[in-house]
């Protein structure tokens, strides 16, 4: 019977990308969590990606959010909740085509934690793209940004 690193080799030896891709983003995500607890901070890695675009977008809407990360409503309803109770977060409802619509602005408390974690995720970042050109790392990104493309395109199931 062969082992899971044997397994998981093989898989990776397949033809398939996305199994590369899974793989190094589980493990970026695996260092990132364990820098976050390290902190002490009660933080989950998507709650920091929503207070880094907070810190960037003010006021946008759940619906929004929802749409840039991909979440479902209900899930990041929750996060949110979570991060207005922590103190990171203010919800205001405000009226947008005459519905009630959630407006999200990051606190001070909020930005601080940001701050505080964009050193880390830089680090982190400079350890994963470590022997990485610049002309490697553009390649990639378009590379990426084209299977992103491709898998919002119609006709995808």
């Amino acid at each position: 019977m062969k082992s899971l690193t044997e397994n998981l080799s093989e898989m990776l030896k397949e033809q398939f990308i996305i199994p590369h891709i899974s793989l190094t983003a589980f493990k970026f995500r695996t260092k990132a969590t364990s820098y976050i607890k390290s902190l002490k901070l009660d933080l989950t890695i998507d709650q920091l990606i929503i207070l880094r675009i907070l810190s960037f977008t003010p006021s946008i809407s759940q619906n929004e959010l929802a749409e840039i990360l991909s979440k479902d409503k209900s899930n990041l309803s929750r996060m949110m909740d979570s991060l207005e109770k922590k103190g990171y977060i203010l919800r205001e409802a405000g009226l947008k085509s005459k519905r009630v619509v959630k407006k999200n602005t990051i606190t001070a408390e909020g930005e601080k934690t940001v701050k505080k974690l964009m050193n880390i995720a830089q680090t982190l970042h400079s350890r994963a793209l470590k022997g990485i050109s610049q002309q490697e790392l553009s390649t990639l990104k378009e590379l990426l940004q084209k299977i992103r493309d491709n898998l919002n395109s119609e006709g995808i199931t």
